[in-house]
């Protein structure tokens, strides 16, 4: 018998199910090695008792624990015939996508009846595996092979598991998108041998490499277009690449400015791609306030306005004013996203002053400083700070050893 199926799980399943409904071997879907109403006449004297354990038997630690995860019984569950048998679906579902699509799942209590609970054990026995006796990849160019070939997760002679033959599939066509051929696919052949043993071929469909041609930027003001075409820096002619629609989306969040952001391809002609980017405007006005008490500092409030496109083209101010007893803040911020040009920087002036009143000092500092940050990727980035303070000191304490009056403000 041979079946056909694409990367999704479900499919797969249904290609395991359909081969051990065909076996006099196979068991219930629903409840394994013997009939449910036997399940449920085995249990049903204890319907709606908390259960205060579940047990389960016959798999390796790590697998009962996943499995547990995803069982109803597994925490504050309550005996009735529906959980349970929905339990044993997912205990022979979980069973299936990891080669074992002949296993099957007795049910026993123990009750306490003094604590009218009971210890629930599901005792799992895994059946007969799917052996993947043949696993090739076909259809992919030369130059790829190698590559594909370090990177499956499925070998032949292993039992067969669904989350590796996807992850494959997954590698394979990302792989090939990765190197421009953006209309890549693959599917899942199989053929099974006999009821355990099954050959899987993967098709790859890998498609033309694909260039970029127009860029359409639409939904927000003229000055914003501007800014949203330089940070999405996708030129027409350009060999298609996944990474470039991820770190265009990535650009134009960090900015703030938008709160809606959908970027799109279609396709153009057999090897060309047209992008759309639609963006809706976020509301570029915030107000925040904040106020507490600590131990240090007493009671401390908090104020901060923002406007991030004051300027036009992303360029914003801020202000923020911190005061408590001992301590005053405040700094006026301005920055500007995509800094001569370049998508990867932004600079950023600050000019500010603090106060500080301490018991043997009292200090003024006004200060002013710029950065410059450039992301070298979506993950590492630089930055560049000159600052200057001017602070002023008032020693108010003749406490020998402490420190000297100095002559004049230190900078």
């Amino acid at each position: 018998m041979m079946l056909r199926a694409t990367n999704h799980a479900v499919l797969i399943i249904l290609a395991l199910a359909a081969t051990a409904a065909a076996q006099p071997a196979a068991v219930s879907r629903r409840s394994g090695a013997v009939d449910e109403t036997d399940v449920w006449r085995t249990v049903s004297n204890f319907k709606g008792w908390p259960v205060s354990k579940l047990i389960v038997t016959g798999l390796d630690e790590g697998t009962e624990k996943r499995l547990k995860q995803g069982l109803y019984m597994t925490k504050d569950g309550v005996l009735y015939r529906s959980r349970l048998s929905e339990d044993i679906d997912r205990i022979l579902l979980f069973m299936a996508k990891r080669g074992y699509p002949y296993a099957k799942v007795a049910p026993s209590v123990e009750p306490d009846t003094e604590k009218k609970e009971i210890r629930l054990t599901l005792d799992i026995d895994k059946g007969p595996p799917v052996i993947v006796r043949s696993y090739s990849v076909e259809n992919v160019p030369d130059q790829y092979l190698a590559q594909i070939d370090n990177m499956l997760r499925l070998k032949e002679g292993a039992v067969f598991e669904d989350d590796r033959l996807k992850s494959d599939i997954e590698s394979i066509v990302k792989e090939l998108k990765t190197d421009g051929r953006a209309h890549a696919e693959a599917t899942a052949a199989f053929v099974w041998l006999d009821t355990t043993d099954v050959e899987i071929r993967i098709d790859a469909l890998p498609g033309p490499i694909c260039y970029f041609r127009e860029v359409t930027v639409q939904g927000v003001s003229s000055d914003l277009i501007a800014l949203a075409y330089t940070l999405v820096d996708i030129k027409r002619g350009e060999r298609y690449q996944p990474r470039a629609e991820r770190e265009a989306k990535d650009y134009l969040s960090r900015t703030g400015l938008f709160r809606q952001i959908r970027i799109t391809t279609e396709p153009s002609a057999d090897d060309s791609l047209d992008v759309l980017v639609d963006l809706q405007e976020g509301k570029p006005r915030s107000f925040e306030t904040a106020f507490g008490y600590w131990s240090d500092n007493r009671f401390t409030g908090r104020v901060r306005w923002q406007h991030r496109n004051l300027f036009r083209r992303g360029r914003g101010t801020s202000f923020e004013i911190v005061l408590n007893v001992y301590r005053q803040w405040g700094e006026w911020t301005t920055w500007w996203p995509a800094l001569f040009g370049l998508k990867r920087s932004t600079g950023t002036f600050r000019a500010g002053i603090k106060n500080e009143f301490e018991l043997n000092y009292d200090l003024f500092a006004p200060t002013v400083g710029v950065t410059y940050v450039y992301n070298f990727t979506r993950r590492l980035s630089g930055t560049v700070t000159a600052a200057l303070s001017k602070a002023s000191y008032d020693i108010k304490t003749d406490e020998e050893g402490y420190f000297q009056d100095p002559d004049g403000p230190i900078g």
